[in-house]
């Protein structure tokens, strides 16, 4: 599903953001990546969804070399790919059901496959009749629920989510975490990154990978 292959990513002055990772995520596991701010969390991520490219060493998702698409392929790569942002990246001049839209558009799904999907998606993450409602209207809860439905409408073999509960309370961070278990029990693979462990002991069978200073500190 997921490999990363001795991949280090080195910014400018030669600063290793990742330094010889080697991670291997199966089909349907629910993995957890941890580590503390700056530790190199978020680079992890982009280079599954193809947002950037490793200096040296490999990356594979789903079979691919990510080193070896072109811009043309890109798009549908990440069709089977869905990121939830710790800032919820909604439009919110939009409604909740365009913002969802939005997500089928920008990967070229056939126009007549939308609405099923989307309301198969508001079900699912329980905002039945919020679809006409703009983002400033939800709770911080709901609007990071549409942030979910929107990674998982197009039903990608990976769900990312980065710092996904880091400006929810403990009790909205649980549900959030529940929804993700819900989604990978239904045969999604879910990578969580947080600095937070004590959200790990929700899911009670999952993958721990932690990381600190760009460096594979755990891998279990």
């Amino acid at each position: 599903m997921i490999r990363f292959e001795n991949a280090s990513v080195i910014f400018e002055r030669d600063i290793f953001a990742l330094r010889n990772i080697n991670v291997h995520i199966e089909n349907g596991d629910f993995a957890f990546l941890l580590g503390p701010s700056g530790a190199g969390k978020t680079t992890f991520l982009r280079l599954i969804y193809r947002d950037l490219l490793p200096t040296s060493g490999f990356v594979t998702v789903n079979g691919k070399d990510i080193r070896k698409l072109n811009e043309k392929q890109i798009p549908f790569f990440r069709r089977k790919i869905g990121i939830v942002f710790q800032d919820f990246k909604l439009l919110y001049d939009r409604t909740v059901y365009e913002n969802i839209e939005f997500a089928m558009v920008s990967v070229y799904q056939r126009p007549g496959f939308i609405p099923k999907k989307i309301t198969e998606a508001l079900r699912l993450l329980r905002l039945e009749g919020k679809e006409h409602l703009h983002p400033h209207h939800l709770s911080g809860g709901e609007q990071q629920r549409v942030a979910i439905a929107r990674a998982i409408v197009n039903s990608p073999l990976i769900l990312i989510a980065d710092e996904p509960t880091g400006n929810l309370d403990d009790d909205i961070s649980r549900d959030i975490i529940n929804e993700f278990k819900e989604l990978n029990m239904l045969g999604m693979t879910v990578i969580v990154a947080t600095h937070n462990e004590k959200i790990t002991e929700i899911v009670s069978n999952h993958k721990k990978i932690i990381i600190k200073s760009g460096e594979l500190i755990e891998n279990v």
